[in-house]
């Protein structure tokens, strides 16, 4: 006498499958919670150059000469 082995129950799933992830979700780029930004800074004016005229002017009004 042989034991009946039950048939396999139908795929409940067979109109719509379930499809493995094709990639995991992208993370959001961010900087780590214990690092604080640096402080915002002003960039440095920059200066206008000096003309050789200004500088002699300088230089007499300072008493100095060549």
């Amino acid at each position: 006498m042989s034991i009946p082995i039950p048939a396999d129950p139908p795929d409940p799933n067979i109109d719509q499958p379930p499809l493995p992830p094709s990639e995991p979700p992208a993370v959001p780029e961010q900087e780590p919670p214990d690092s604080t930004p640096p402080p915002k800074v002003d960039p440095p004016i920059p200066r206008p150059p000096v003309l050789a005229e200004q500088r002699e002017q300088v230089r007499r009004f300072a008493g100095k000469d060549r």
